[in-house]
């Protein structure tokens, strides 16, 4: 049997923090240095781990 995804309040703001994070890392902005850019992509990385081993427990 398949199981479903609870979508508690804690996954929803979790959710919605990735979003808004990744709505600013995919802004231009000329200014932004590759490790900066590097770094955000890493702490979206981290948010998706974070959500993966929520959803295994």
């Amino acid at each position: 049997m398949e199981e479903k995804v609870i979508y508690t309040e804690e996954l929803k703001k979790q959710l919605y923090l990735i979003k808004r994070t990744t709505t600013e890392l995919v802004k231009e902005v000329p200014e932004k240095s590759l490790e900066q850019f590097l770094a955000e992509i890493k702490f979206v990385e981290g948010q998706l781990e974070e959500l993966r081993q929520a959803a295994n427990h």
